[in-house]
């Protein structure tokens, strides 16, 4: 088996292989989603809105 180094230790037990991984952190991961999440949901509703309008418009025309 290959050294990993999250793996505390590692046995082949019954045909099973057993590990206990450590909980190891390296840095800091980046977060999801941001200050850009809020912008993009404004104008995806702004465009659906514009788009409703439209419709109704078209449709009494």
């Amino acid at each position: 088996m290959a050294e990993a180094p999250f793996a505390r230790s590692a046995l082949v037990e019954d045909g099973r292989a057993i590990m206990d991984i450590g909980n190891i952190t390296r840095g800091e991961m980046p977060l999801t989603g941001g200050r850009g999440v809020w912008g993009f949901a404004v104008v995806g509703l702004l465009l659906l809105t514009v788009g409703v309008f439209a419709a109704q418009r078209r449709r009494q025309a």
